[in-house]
């Protein structure tokens, strides 16, 4: 195959990387000096780059450069979990020494371009991939589980403990938001549905887009309550 591709379908993950900066550098404007703020904005940044590189995975001209692409992409997909849970715990009490999660999947990043463990393959909707078993696949697997793990426990702690109702409120709609991102958006469709069913048209990005809308809206609730 030569040249580019434009598989219009796609275009979706260029408006959800769109949304996304949009979104990050608007909770960094109405939150200014909030730590929590400045690490939504650093895990909005990491899903922007995701989207378009999977955007240029998709239509790519060829099998390595969407290898490389989807690569990449993959990469700054697995450090949003650690930069969400930083901008929730930081919505409560959290501390620089939280940093520390962000360890393991930057070497998981190194390891994934070192490993490439994926196999890329044409489709009705542009290139797709498949994981194969190696030591960045394994390893890609009990990070995602634990990233998810921590991030449910610190959203759901505030909703079961707090007996402000806009508190709960605020993080139901985090963790709604998230539900819909990873577990629907990752997990389920593009981790487990799109390998078994590559000619599915892809919905990732409209998907992810919907969590990312309630996860800023939740992370902006109390503001917005406190101006009416």
């Amino acid at each position: 195959m030569n040249g580019w591709h434009f598989i219009p379908i796609t275009a979706q993950y260029l408006l959800a990387g769109s949304i996304s900066l949009v979104l990050a550098f608007y909770v960094l404007y109405r939150s200014r000096g909030s730590t929590s703020a400045k690490f939504f904005t650093l895990f909005a940044i990491f899903l922007s780059l995701w989207q378009f590189l999977i955007f240029l995975h998709s239509n790519a001209p060829n099998a390595s450069l969407a290898k490389l692409f989807f690569g990449l992409g993959t990469g700054f997909a697995s450090l949003m979990l650690p930069a969400l849970f930083l901008t929730v715990s930081f919505l409560q009490n959290g501390s620089m020494k939280y940093l520390a999660v962000m360890i393991p999947n930057l070497v998981f990043f190194i390891l994934i371009l070192i490993y490439t463990p994926f196999e890329i393959f044409w489709t009705n909707f542009g290139w797709s991939y498949v994981f194969k078993p190696g030591v960045a696949s394994y390893i890609l697997f009990p990070l995602t589980l634990f990233y998810l793990t921590l991030n449910y426990i610190w959203m759901i702690k505030p909703i079961r403990e707090s007996k402000v109702p806009i508190i709960r409120r605020k993080y139901k709609f985090i963790l709604f938001g998230f539900t819909i991102l990873f577990v629907v958006g990752v997990v389920v469709y593009n981790t487990l549905l799109l390998p078994m069913f590559p000619n599915v048209p892809p919905l990732g990005g409209a998907v992810i887009s919907i969590g990312l809308f309630m996860i800023t809206y939740g992370i902006l609730l109390k503001e917005k309550i406190q101006e009416i």
